[in-house]
């Protein structure tokens, strides 16, 4: 049996890098762990898609939203779609941000 997909578009590397600076200028060493966290999530999603709850959203490309926490780092939050055979991560953000607002304004192809 193959491996879960995971997706990544464009913007979640540009959100773990802005992720991993911010705890990095904190500790380094919490910084890698949030790195490890975050593609171990990613892979705990893919298997099991309905895990992360249902995020309610008016902006239709993003049917079928999801939202779970980076284990360990419940204040980073991964916004995803489950695919076949995986998911498609759509962003992760910071909790304390405007992530609705953020999402509603999101273009997808």
């Amino acid at each position: 049996m193959s491996d879960p997909i995971v997706l990544k578009k464009p913007l979640v590397r540009i959100d773990l890098a802005g992720c991993y600076a911010y705890i990095a200028d904190r500790s380094p060493d919490a910084a890698n762990r949030f790195r490890q966290a975050a593609e171990t999530t990613f892979a705990a999603l893919a298997k099991s898609p309905g895990i992360g709850e249902r995020y309610q959203i008016a902006n239709p490309r993003l049917e079928g939203l999801r939202c779970a926490s980076v284990r360990r780092f419940k204040n980073f939050l991964i916004f995803y779609r489950p695919i076949p055979g995986g998911i498609d991560v759509i962003r992760v953000l910071h909790a304390a941000r405007n992530t609705r607002e953020i999402l509603e304004a999101e273009e997808f192809e």
